[in-house]
């Protein structure tokens, strides 16, 4: 459909230069926007869960998954809002290919580009994913669970239905 004329490396390519793309839009002077007060405890939060001092806190639901992947690079209270903001950056891309994979998997290579191309620029999603938010996170798994919805829809398996059902769950 219009797709010949690149290559499967050549797809790759494009992707992967949208999806840097992205990050470097979303990692640009990243401390140019003052800390949001909920970033504050999400910093927090993530301190704490990791010193693993009481179970009932590190281990219970709700934006868990968030504080672990803040709390996994360990640091220092002066660096946390700088490079949680990074970090969350990096995670988003998940998000973002999960978006072309979408676009791809309804239409074409084509759309799904659109698509990160849409999503580079979006004024919402350029704000707020420069912050420490647990929605960067939901909204990539969420993505994620719509490409696994339809990859199950296309081609029902078991191993498709466990993918489906794990990446749901994490959402």
């Amino acid at each position: 459909m219009g797709d010949t004329s690149l290559n499967r490396s050549q797809h790759l390519l494009v992707v992967a230069v949208l999806l840097l793309l992205i990050f470097l839009i979303r990692a640009h002077n990243v401390l140019a926007l003052p800390a949001f007060n909920d970033e504050s405890l999400h910093i927090r939060r993530s301190e704490v869960v990791w010193s693993f001092k009481d179970p009932a806190i590190s281990f219970t639901a709700g934006k868990l998954l968030g504080y672990y992947w803040l709390g996994a690079f360990g640091f220092d209270r002066l660096d946390a809002l700088h490079g949680g903001r990074l970090v969350y950056g990096l995670f988003i891309l998940i998000g973002a290919a999960a978006t072309y994979r979408v676009g791809r998997s309804l239409f074409n290579h084509r759309v799904g580009v659109l698509a990160l191309i849409l999503y580079a620029f979006a004024p919402y999603l350029v704000f707020y994913e420069r912050m420490i938010l647990a929605d960067q996170l939901a909204a990539a798994f969420g993505m994620l669970a719509i490409w696994a919805g339809i990859r199950l829809a296309r081609h029902p398996s078991r191993r498709n239905g466990l993918l489906a059902g794990g990446v749901v769950s994490l959402a």
